[in-house]
């Protein structure tokens, strides 16, 4: 908690600042509890040390208009560079209220001038300035991602005092369509909010990911219908003709099986599905994995691109990573067991395209094993996703029989901490 006696100028913005840090102890969501030890407004900067860390923040609030010298700067007066094309800015830039024709939104650019997200929104009032800052500068301070603490500030101006945002229309709705992304040739256009199709095992069972065929091929002969391709290096020996074979293979078995990042190959062998990362959004061809009728499964790492992921009515939506792992360079924290029921929360009330329902299946995926699986099935996911749990198990057969008892038990509310 920050020390009550702790004070800066600024229409209580220090009032501000402990109202959030208060709603997300509240919500369960501190990463680390106790982690803000002191505060100051310089002349021109908010001082915030948390552990060993200080963040320089400044505002056009506090009158100062230097972005080099800090690391996040919310501008309440956007410049007209910063209302048209991402440029080159020397820290990470929040504009609030950037207007166009059309609407009016926040946007956060990357110090490499990167657009991270634009979050739809309502003017803001003069009156609520300090109240947004307070919680956009909180929310970053504890660990919420950039583009999060945007989109998670933007809500709580809209939500009862001292509540949390949980469902889809709490949420102030992200302004990422379909034609910031890569969606192929232009007559496809009207295709872009068509649905990916559904899995057709619904009931997911647990979802391996391995590296190579030979592990693809191990893991059908064992019984497993859903799991994914992930060879990390593209430049394997035999890339194309594995991803073909692993294709085959799952075909044969009647087996969901996604090819990560490759999609372009999983279209020329039309592969079951296909499963992206977010950046991958930016140059996958969406309307010609539709058009191929291959599913899309997509990871999400936070609240914003979970909005995102939703909005393109994909298979299934994967949330992660949920403990530390080695398997895979993190663009993230661990969002840890309280996050991941927060998020499985907000996903039960999304809509889907084209369709008399809400929610999508989910799947856990991050340094999960036996013995927390049990856990996070708790947070209620369809299933979860295992690597090192798979292959480095000493009696696979026996593994996947443990996973599969867990997957059938009946699963309660998490009480586990994250």
């Amino acid at each position: 908690m920050i020390d009550p006696s702790l004070t800066v100028d600024g229409d209580s913005f220090n009032g501000h600042l402990q109202d959030i840090e208060l709603l997300i102890e509240s919500a369960g969501l501190l990463f680390e509890p106790h982690a803000v030890t002191s505060i100051e407004m310089g002349d021109s900067s908010l001082f915030i040390q948390r552990g060993e860390h200080q963040w320089r923040i400044g505002s056009s609030l506090l009158g100062h208009q230097n972005l080099e010298s800090h690391e996040v700067y919310v501008d309440f007066e956007p410049s007209e560079q910063s209302r048209v094309d991402a440029t080159a800015v020397e820290c990470t830039y929040i504009a609030v209220g950037v207007y166009s024709a059309k609407t009016t939104f926040d946007r956060v650019l990357s110090s490499d001038g990167a657009s991270l997200a634009k979050v739809e929104a309502r003017d803001l009032d003069r009156s609520r300035q300090w109240q947004y800052l307070g919680y956009v500068v909180g929310l970053i301070v504890h660990q919420f991602a950039f583009d999060d603490a945007v989109l998670i500030a933007r809500s709580l101006l809209d939500v009862s005092r001292g509540t949390w945002p949980i469902s889809y229309a709490q949420f102030a709705r992200t302004h990422e369509p379909t034609k910031q992304i890569s969606i192929g040739k232009a007559e496809s256009d009207s295709q872009a909010t068509l649905p990916f199709p559904k899995l057709i095992h619904q009931d997911i069972g647990l979802y391996p990911v391995v590296e190579s065929v030979e592990w693809v091929k191990k893991l059908l002969e064992l019984g497993v219908k859903t799991l994914q391709l992930r060879i990390k290096d593209p430049a394997v020996p035999h890339l194309e003709e594995s991803i073909k074979d692993a294709i085959d293979e799952a075909k044969r078995y009647g087996a969901q099986l996604f090819i990560n990042d490759y999609w372009e190959l999983a279209c020329k062998y039309n592969a079951y599905g296909v499963h992206l990362g977010q950046e991958d959004l930016l140059t996958a061809d969406l309307v010609l994995l539709k058009k191929k009728q291959v599913r899309l499964g997509l990871s999400t790492h936070g609240y914003y691109e979970l909005l995102r992921a939703a909005s393109l009515s994909p298979s299934y939506i994967a949330l992660g990573h949920i403990f530390p792992t080695t398997t895979k360079q993190m663009p993230s924290l661990p969002q840890g067991l309280n996050r991941l029921k927060r998020y499985q929360e907000l996903v039960n009330t999304l809509p889907t395209a084209q369709r008399l329902e809400v929610g999508y299946p989910t799947v856990a995926i991050g340094g999960i094993n036996l013995e927390n699986a049990s856990k996070v099935l708790k947070c209620g996911v369809t299933t979860v996703a295992v690597v090192r749990a798979v292959t480095e198990s000493l009696d696979l057969s026996k593994t996947l029989d443990q996973f599969g008892q867990l997957l059938e038990r009946p699963r309660g509310d998490s009480d586990a901490n994250g």
